[in-house]
Order: structure tokens, then sequence, then C-alpha cells
């Protein structure tokens, strides 16, 4: 008995000098100081930002090849950004990347894939896997990998500024940027005319476009539905435009654009945080941003004049800035939104039922003529 209690203690004692845990320039490491290598390991103090695993790390003058990321080692860092991480590492733990809501690009600096494990949740939120430009094809036929090749491009696929006009037959965006190219953009910007068949792409080809800009685009008409029964209409924001378009996060809309907003037209972009809407339109419709939970930044335009039902239903808004000449907030305009703080303009004539029910509102600010018991009295309750 005395010779396996010594076994164990000496086991104990060996595998405590092997393996020890250091904080290095802000990140923790487990160390192995038989091999040499580091592990990145989870912290009590979350990751945030923009971060970079480097190859090796020095510890009391002993250099330590950075091989692996640990299990869980950046679970519920929510804060996280993008990360760097370095050539020569093998393995990613599982967990490794869960809850990381805000982790956008993962850059893998190694060219040759090291075995993929689908329960490090390395893809999770639509994010980017961004390696080397040479690897792109390697990473795409890896085993595992090529499970989630949509996912992964490279710097040079990811950011693309093309110039189009709107074609009839096909989708000109597709054809500028080519096929094999397209499904890797993350950051688009266009200029010139686009219409149906080019939605359709920008919904459907493109799984981690996180950044959209038409600022200096145009919509233009075509009778070929991008979907069911909806097309085109000339410098039109039509009905259903964005609809479940899971991998935006950032859209700047045409500033040609005037008239009415459609219904639906982001309807449950769920990771959709801002959006520039143009100063041309004049209504925003029903449910146009209902369900897109992580929105948390727009203008509405001073032209605008009728806010739609359940517009921003379950959004992330917590102030909004409400034109001067709005007369009309639809039933349930803002419910179960973040609103903390409302200002009511002077042109307000209604406001429908439960427009505000669900809000966390401490303040309201009315400069309305009638009192606000008169405008609805229950459009802060259920």
């Amino acid at each position: 008995m005395k010779t396996f209690k010594f076994f164990l203690t000496s086991i104990f004692l060996l595998c405590c000098s092997v393996m020890q845990a250091e904080v290095i320039d802000g990140i923790a490491y487990s160390l192995n100081s038989s091999k040499k290598t580091a592990e990145v390991c989870s912290s009590s103090n979350k990751y945030s930002g923009d971060i970079i695993i480097p190859e090796t790390v020095v510890y009391n003058d002993i250099t330590y090849k950075v091989t692996s990321i640990g299990n869980s080692a950046f679970n519920g860092c929510s804060s996280l950004t993008s990360i760097d991480l370095p050539e020569g590492l093998t393995s990613i733990g599982n967990r490794a990347f869960q809850y990381c809501s805000s982790l956008d690009r993962i850059y893998l600096l190694g060219e040759t894939p090291f075995a993929y494990n689908s329960s490090a949740n390395i893809k999770d939120y639509e994010r980017a896997i961004i390696v080397p430009e040479s690897a792109v094809e390697t990473y795409h036929t890896a085993e595992g990998w090529c499970d989630i090749a949509n996912y992964i491009t490279s710097s040079e696929r990811m950011s693309q500024s093309i110039e189009v006009t709107a074609s009839n037959s096909g989708s000109s965006v597709r054809s500028a940027i080519g096929d094999e190219l397209v499904v890797g953009v993350v950051d688009l910007k266009i200029k010139g005319t686009i219409n149906s068949y080019d939605i359709i792409v920008l919904n459907q080809k493109m799984p981690i476009l996180h950044n959209l800009d038409l600022s200096e685009a145009q919509i233009a008409a075509c009778d070929y539905p991008y979907y069911s029964n909806c097309c085109t209409e000339d410098s039109k924001l039509t009905d259903y435009m964005f609809r479940g378009h899971s991998s935006l996060r950032s859209v700047k809309l045409p500033k040609e654009m005037i008239g009415d907003m459609g219904s639906y037209v982001f309807y449950n972009c769920i990771r959709l945080k801002n959006v520039v809407l143009p100063e041309g339109i004049t209504s925003i419709g029903d449910r146009s941003f209902s369900y897109s939970s992580e929105l948390q930044s727009i203008v509405i335009p001073n032209g605008v004049t009728i806010i739609g039902e359940y517009a921003f239903q379950v959004t992330n808004l917590k102030s909004i800035v409400l034109p001067p000449n709005l007369t009309n907030i639809g039933s349930y305009a803002f419910v179960n939104s973040n609103l903390t703080e409302v200002r009511l303009p002077a042109s307000l004539k209604s406001i429908g039922s439960s427009a505000f029910s669900g809000c966390p509102l401490t303040k309201v600010y009315t400069y309305t003529i009638l009192p606000l018991s008169e405008l609805n009295p229950k459009s802060w309750t259920s």
C-alpha cells in the first residue's frame, strides 16, 4: 500500500513539474516544461478586442512553442472580435470559441491544416476563417475543413470593391467577382446598378458577407423575383429584400432610394448591428427590422413620417432619435426592444397599441401638443 501511495505521489509531482499555467502578455498558457510547448488556456479575465497568439512565448528565459488552443480557451469571450492563430498550431480544443458572439474573424496563419475539431465552435455566428491565399484550396479539400469550406477565405478574397451594371440575364455582381470567389467575400462595396439577380447572390451565395456598402449603388427594376413574387423596383427598398440574411453585420443602403421602405426588408437578420438608411425614404414598413436581435444603431431620416407595426420588434436598440416629421408609430413598433429612453416629436399624432411594451424605458420625453394618454394609453403596456 505504501508503495502504491508513493507511486501516485510521484506521478502527481511529475505532472506538476511538467505543466504550469502562466499569463504572458495578457494571454494565459499551460506550459509544458518537458516538451517546451504552450497551450492557450482560459482566463478569469475574459479576452476582448483583437488579439494575436504568437508562435512562441518566453517564460523565465525559456522559449515555448505555441502548439494548441485548449478546451474552452475563449469560451464566453463575448467582446472578442478577431484572433490570429499562429503557424505551427496542431489542435483546437472543444468549445474553444463557444459563445464568442462578437468574434467575426479567425486568422489561421499556417498553410498546413491541422485536424479539424467540429466541437471547437470555429464557424459559429457565420464568422470568416481566413487562411493564406496559397492554402485556400488545401483547406477547402482537407478532411473536416471541407465541411466548412464556405466559411474559409483569404485576405485577398474577402474584401471586394466593384462597379457593375444590372443585367436582365443574370447577376452582374457574381460576374464581376467571379463564381469561384464570390462565396469568400466578407466586405463588399458596390457602385453602379443592381437588380433582383444581384439580390439573390447577396442573399444566397455569400454566406460570410458581413459588411455591405451600397451607398454608391442604385436599385434597378427587374421582372425576375428575388423572393416569392418580390422583384426589384427603381430606387425602392422592396419587401423581403434582405430577409433572413444571417451573416450581415452592417449595411449602407443606396443614397438615391426614395419613398416607402417595404415590409420585412431586414426581418430576422440576426447578426445585423448597424444600418444607414437613405435620406429619401418616407416610411419604414411593417416588421422591417423585426427580430434583428443585435441591431443597436440606426438613424431614421428626417423625412420619415410613419414607422410601421412591429418595425423594430425584439431589437437591441437602447436609444433612438425619432425624426421631427414623424406622425404615426404603429402597434408593437418597438415591442420588447431594449429602449431605455425615447423622445417623441411634436409632429406625432398617433402611437399604436403596445408600441413600447416590454421596453425597459426609464425616460420618455414628449414634445407633442396632445397628452400621451390621448395618443394611446395602451402604447406602453401589453
